[in-house]
């Protein structure tokens, strides 16, 4: 059932029945006022007629002929009948309506019940004690309260007419509501049906809708993002493995030939040594990459509790060897007291690899032969910053930095293709932690891990 649909029928459901409970109550209330009403012109009749008989000692038939024409024949198909204090006929009224619980009626009236009221068809029938000029009485009087009734019907046809008319009003009124306010939710719908997988172009672009159906577009586009670049890494997987690999592998076919040629010792001891450290980052980017797979294939990590530190010096131990013209510059800040603070649950193949890479950017980038590198602990969140001095990045480029392939204008003339920032970007998501680039000050330039302790 479409949203429309739900609130056109929910609406109804609810709105309606609740219209007619409340026209219900009021001609329930108009009809117990007509009851009251009838009742009280009742008790007057019965008063009325004792107290006009009481001017009479001695009345003879055609005068009560006469009494009951003028006076008592005031409502349509009445009977009255009055009692005196031993519960003996005195008066009757003339007209042939009868009267059937008159014996009940005359039981359960006394000084202590002075009133009953009942309903004998769509007669109304009222039995009541009452004293007069120190004497008691009882009068039963029937009538059928045709003035009260057409009032009533009356109203009975106004408020059906008015219901009807409401509901009908109502109906119309939600429908188009609910047609106005379903139709954004709508557009979106249908807008989400023709989206393919795959389709980069498409985006939701719909505007005066409210805030909420505003937000469901952001957050459509942001997870249209996602897969985009999942389905992207996925789809591109074989060629960065292959892109990644295919220059390290052609190193090493060279290297290998030289091998063969070489006599000195030495040299080969020393080109031996590079081909180790260039088949271990092979083996790192292959790692980096599987390990990825796995979180968006939902298998989970290996993780263990890594010394954030500690992976740093060995890393710089590691380059120092490759470059050991190059010198990295590390401190700790003051909000770290205990080492305990540098430790961090995690998959070490894959901080390994982000640490890494920003090390040889840093390496790769610089132009001082020096980087300074920063560790502190700021709200519960590890910030690693690299820092060195060098060509810095525009804009423009800063906002493709962290694209799979993107490659600025510093980096003309050195090896790489533009997937290891993007492969730190992705680490860090898996760790719901950021990395950033900034310029402090001019030809230097920043990164900046940041990674939630837990």
């Amino acid at each position: 059932m479409t949203i429309r649909n739900k609130i056109l029928r929910y609406f109804s459901i609810s709105i309606i029945p609740l219209l007619g409970v409340c026209l219900l109550m009021v001609y329930l209330v108009f009809d117990g006022y007509r009851q009251e009403e009838f009742r009280q012109r009742q008790q007057e009749k019965i008063t009325s007629t004792l107290a006009y008989l009481s001017a009479f000692t001695e009345m003879d038939s055609e005068m009560l002929k006469s009494f009951n024409r003028t006076v008592i024949d005031s409502m349509l198909n009445e009977k009255l009948l009055i009692f005196d204090a031993g519960k003996s006929l005195v008066y009757r009224s003339l007209d042939d309506t009868q009267i059937g619980s008159v014996d009940m009626i005359l039981g359960r009236l006394s000084p202590n019940t002075t009133q009953i009221s009942l309903r004998e068809g769509d007669y109304e029938v009222l039995g009541m004690y009452f004293e007069s000029v120190g004497k008691s009485y009882y009068g039963i009087y029937k009538a059928y309260d045709e003035f009260g009734y057409t009032k009533l019907y009356f109203l009975r046809n106004i408020l059906l007419g008015t219901f009807i008319a409401i509901s009908v009003l109502l109906f119309v009124m939600t429908f188009l509501l609910s047609k106005h306010i379903a139709a954004p939710i709508h557009q979106v719908a249908m807008a989400i049906q023709q989206y393919k997988i795959g389709a980069k172009s498409f985006r939701l672009d719909m505007k005066g809708g409210s805030r909420e159906v505003e937000v469901l577009i952001n957050k459509f586009n942001e997870l249209l993002d996602r897969i985009d670049l999942a389905l992207m890494f996925q789809k591109n997987a074989t060629h960065h493995i292959s892109h990644e690999l295919k220059t390290p592998l052609a190193v090493l076919v060279s290297n290998f030939e030289k091998m063969e040629q070489m006599e000195d010792d030495r040299e080969l001891k020393d080109l031996l040594t590079k081909q180790k450290y260039m088949t271990m980052g092979i083996s790192e980017v292959i790692n980096v990459l599987l390990e990825i797979s796995k979180k968006d294939t939902g298998t989970g990590l290996e993780e263990k509790r890594l010394r954030v530190d500690e992976l740093l010096f060995d890393l710089c131990e590691e380059l120092s060897v490759i470059y050991p013209d190059f010198m990295f510059s590390i401190d700790f800040g003051s909000s770290i007291e205990d080492p305990e603070t540098l430790v961090f649950s995690g998959s070490e193949s894959l901080i390994r690899a982000a640490l890494s890479n920003l090390l040889t950017n840093c390496i790769r980038y610089g132009h001082s032969g020096m980087a300074n590198i920063l560790v502190a602990v700021r709200q519960e969140t590890l910030s690693i910053e690299f820092t060195n001095k060098g060509e810095t990045l525009s804009k423009k480029e800063v906002r493709s930095l962290f694209k799979p392939y993107f490659r600025g204008v510093n980096s003309k003339g050195i090896l790489g293709n533009g997937l290891g920032l993007a492969l730190v970007k992705k680490i860090m998501e898996v760790y719901e932690g950021d990395i950033t680039y900034s310029i402090p000050e001019k030809n230097t330039n920043k990164f900046t891990l940041r990674l939630p302790l837990r």
